[in-house]
C-alpha cells in the first residue's frame, strides 16, 4: 500500500463502525431502562393490590348491597367496588393506582350465599396460620 491517503477513510470507516455499535448500545440501555420502570410499576400496583386484599378481607365480613371502599397506603390509593351481578352473585372490582401513575386491576365474581360472616372469619383465620 504505497500510496497516499489511504489511511483516512479506512480511519473513518472504523470510526463510523464504532459510533454505530455505540448508539445501537445507547438505545439497547435505555430500552432495558424504561423496561425496568414499567416493570417496577407494574409490580407496585400487584403490590397494592394484594395489601387491599388482606385489608378488604379483615374488614369486611358480608357485603350485600353496593358499596365503594378506598383504601390508602404509601405507595398509593386502592378502590374497591362491589355491585350486584345477578341475585345471586356480586362483583368486587379492584382498581389501584399507584404515585407514579400506575394502574393494576383485578375482580372476584362472588356467590352471595357462599359469602358469609363464617366464610370472612375463615379466610382471616388461615391468613392467620400462614403468616406462622
Amino acid at each position: 500500500m504505497g500510496e497516499r491517503g489511504a489511511v483516512t477513510p479506512i480511519a473513518i470507516m472504523i470510526s463510523f463502525l464504532l459510533s454505530v455499535v455505540c448508539l445501537h448500545q445507547l438505545s439497547l440501555f435505555m430500552l432495558e431502562k424504561e423496561s425496568m420502570q414499567s416493570q417496577h410499576e407494574h409490580f407496585s400496583a400487584q403490590a397494592l393490590l394484594t395489601l387491599a386484599e388482606r385489608k378488604w378481607w379483615e374488614e369486611v365480613a358480608a357485603v350485600e348491597k353496593e358499596s365503594t371502599f378506598t383504601y390508602e397506603f404509601q405507595q398509593g390509593t386502592v378502590e374497591v367496588q362491589h355491585r350486584e351481578y345477578s341475585e345471586e352473585e356480586m362483583i368486587v372490582r379492584w382498581v389501584a393506582e399507584t404515585k407514579e401513575g400506575a394502574v393494576a386491576q383485578h375482580g372476584y365474581l362472588l356467590q352471595k350465599e357462599a359469602f358469609t360472616t363464617e366464610t370472612a372469619e375463615g379466610i382471616k383465620e388461615d391468613k392467620e396460620k400462614e403468616e406462622e
